[in-house]
């Protein structure tokens, strides 16, 4: 059996009006030497779990839409069985590709690397803010620890009003199999930095 979906590894985040956001392994399986398939079915019955546990409202009927960070090269296949499924059921919501891999390579600089973290994590908070209908949507990598860590955490950041430390230990608080990797947690640095940043140039309120 070759399955790359781990049930265990959804996880959900934050609720943002009536939309939710999650955080998932690929969601992308498939016996071995068979076609790989969308696991539509399995996760909604996941995130519904979570949302249970969280006190968090789910809505059975709402859309699933994906925000993947797999690499578009050596990910080819697993974003090939996303976005084939979603442009045939495009009424179960929307897919989203940004490869984290070249977007964090393409960083020099720790500001920049910071600074593109929060391209990606403005992207998913516009996803959540920006939909009408009501909407799952759920960040994934591939084994959904380090790449999904990073925006994980980063959002948590600035909406949920963590500090750098349970940004870092995010992964555990949720019961995850480990922290995000070395690379990871300093992508997740580099993105607080970068918000340390904004901070210092925000103009003082005068009537404050």
């Amino acid at each position: 059996m070759t399955s790359y979906y781990k049930s265990e590894r959804l996880k959900f985040l934050h609720q943002e009006g009536n939309n939710l956001l999650f955080r998932s392994s690929v969601p992308v399986a498939g016996d071995e030497g068979c076609e790989r398939y969308f696991v539509q079915d399995q996760l909604r019955l996941d995130m519904a779990s979570q949302a249970r546990d969280a006190n968090a409202p789910f809505n059975e009927k709402a859309s699933i839409s994906s925000f993947s960070l797999l690499s578009r090269f050596w990910s080819r296949d697993n974003t090939k069985v996303e976005r084939v499924f979603y442009r045939q059921n495009p009424d179960v919501g929307t897919y989203t590709l940004r490869d984290f891999d070249f977007i964090a390579s393409a960083s020099v600089f720790v500001n920049a690397l910071g600074q593109n973290v929060d391209k990606l994590v403005l992207q998913v908070r516009q996803l959540l803010q920006e939909t009408v209908e009501p909407t799952n949507l759920f960040i994934h990598c591939q084994g959904g620890l380090d790449r999904t860590g990073v925006i994980s955490a980063g959002y948590a950041m600035p909406y949920q009003g963590f500090d750098l430390q349970a940004a870092l230990q995010q992964n555990v608080a949720l019961g995850l199999d480990r922290p995000p990797n070395y690379s990871s947690c300093l992508c997740i640095v580099a993105h607080a930095y970068y918000l340390s940043t904004l901070a210092v140039l925000e103009p003082e309120d005068p009537n404050s």
